[in-house]
């Protein structure tokens, strides 16, 4: 008993109980009643604290031996470090390709044609040499080589067209047809308040706007024969020429759609078509043709429930929510999108809401299928697009500001109700959708812009 308790006492000792807590004494160690006990464990102790120091200090040697490695560690391990100087380089000819085909997809034009930006988007324009006395004959030539006989959005765009069929031809003048046509109102009638200078013809193209590209020259357009529906534009390294009248360089003048020359005035014989077409889009964009111009549609994956959401993604991207020239588009992004996720129907974010004048109310005849909604990417006109399921817009809770395009493998799909693959139903700008109708889930948005 007293050997257990003794041994007890030394372990306690040794791990600093009565070394620090309580001082080694026979008097502290009466305590425990037994002095006989006390006096042999104290003996015991002796031996033990001498011991333990002679540990103790041994200790703090072992630690000074172990204060080299570190520094061994530290300065064999900086010079390896400087491995890290590799990786910028890398990273910088990495980007050097994705950089440099930038611009040029950006451009989009075939080589040998012009870009030139719009208000109406992207516009591709060349010229080639031929002579063709109708105009229906340069623009089936333009067709050929995928484009139209071009507008002029401008000025600049006339000196360009003079500019490139000089380049191409010996002669010192020649005409050029453009894609320009007297109005129907104007047919038959020479100049009048109704049929003026910027009013009696207008654009075939699609893309060329305004009236800068009017350039007629002075006393133009007369109709004088009263069928002079076209025009062609004269191209000459003088300022004017003399063919049985004056004309001037990079000027318009009305004529007949069949224009042939007599040698009094071969020096404005057409020589030249200039074509024009719409730029290419980015890779991975689709290219649309709309009454409004060239439009570029994406359609990306990812879950947004906010509508807002989505719009944020594609501005991430110089996008907008695309809007729906026609179901052909709403076709396109329903099998983009297809072609991306593993499930068989989703919804998708387009660029569409609620107009104010129809914000919280149900159907009516001034809220129709085709009246309570409007595009908000500013290139979709129309109604066409307006492809709404049947029953819809039904703005059932007064608060379905918004709308999705379902995208489904099959004509039609159950999700708490039918619903039909390629159509448009509107829904709250956040939506969310339960286990019921996970089928209808948002896993895609589709951006456009001009193109």
């Amino acid at each position: 008993m007293s050997a257990s308790r003794c041994y007890i006492f030394l372990v306690l000792l040794v791990m600093g109980v009565h070394s620090q807590t309580t001082p080694l004494s026979m008097a502290n160690c009466l305590l425990d009643g037994d002095a006989e006990f006390c006096a042999a464990c104290l003996d015991m102790a002796s031996t033990t604290v001498s011991t333990t120091t002679v540990t103790t200090t041994t200790t703090p040697a072992a630690v000074t031996t172990t204060a080299a490695p570190p520094v061994v560690v530290t300065t064999a391990a900086p010079p390896p470090v400087v491995v890290t100087t590799a990786p910028p380089v890398v990273v910088v000819t990495t980007p050097a390709p994705v950089v440099v085909p930038t611009p040029a997809v950006v451009v989009g034009c075939l080589p040998g044609w012009r870009f030139t930006n719009r208000p109406s988007g992207g516009w591709c324009m060349r010229v080639f040499t031929g002579i063709h006395d109708a105009k229906i004959e340069a623009e089936r030539a333009c067709a050929a080589k995928g484009g139209t006989l071009t507008g002029l959005q401008n000025r600049d765009d006339a000196l360009f067209i003079q500019r490139s069929l000089l380049a191409l031809i010996p002669q010192n003048s020649a005409s050029v047809w453009v894609g320009i046509q007297r109005t129907a109102a104007c047919t038959r009638q020479q100049i009048t308040a109704a049929c003026t200078r910027t009013t009696s013809f207008e654009w075939t193209d699609g893309s060329a706007t305004g009236t800068d590209g009017f350039v007629f020259q002075p006393g133009q357009p007369d109709n004088i024969l009263l069928n002079q529906n076209c025009a062609l534009l004269l191209a000459s390294r003088t300022p004017t020429i003399t063919a049985r009248g004056t004309y001037y360089a990079a000027t318009l003048e009305d004529v007949n759609c069949v224009a042939t020359f007599i040698p009094a005035n071969i020096a404005r014989q057409t020589r030249g078509y200039a074509c024009g077409r719409h730029n290419r889009c980015e890779p991975g964009w689709r290219f649309f043709n709309r009454p409004s111009g060239g439009w570029c549609i994406r359609v990306f994956t990812g879950f947004h429930a906010a509508k807002a959401d989505a719009e944020a993604a594609c501005q991430a991207v110089g996008a907008t929510l695309s809007g729906l020239q026609n179901p052909q588009e709403a076709a396109y992004i329903q099998s983009s999108l297809l072609g991306q996720i593993p499930q068989r129907s989703a919804s998708v974010w387009v660029g569409i809401q609620r107009t104010a004048a129809c914000m919280n109310q149900p159907p009516s005849a001034a809220c129709s299928r085709t009246t309570a909604f409007r595009w908000t990417d500013n290139s979709a006109t129309g109604t066409a697009g307006f492809v709404f399921q049947p029953g819809q817009p039904d703005n059932i809770r007064l608060n379905q500001n918004c709308a999705l395009l379902l995208a489904s493998e099959t004509p039609t799909i159950t999700a708490r109700g039918t619903y039909y693959a390629a159509t448009l139903e509107d829904v709250n700008c956040v939506a969310n959708f339960i286990p019921e109708n996970e089928a209808r889930r948002t896993r895609g948005f589709a951006c456009g812009k001009r193109g």
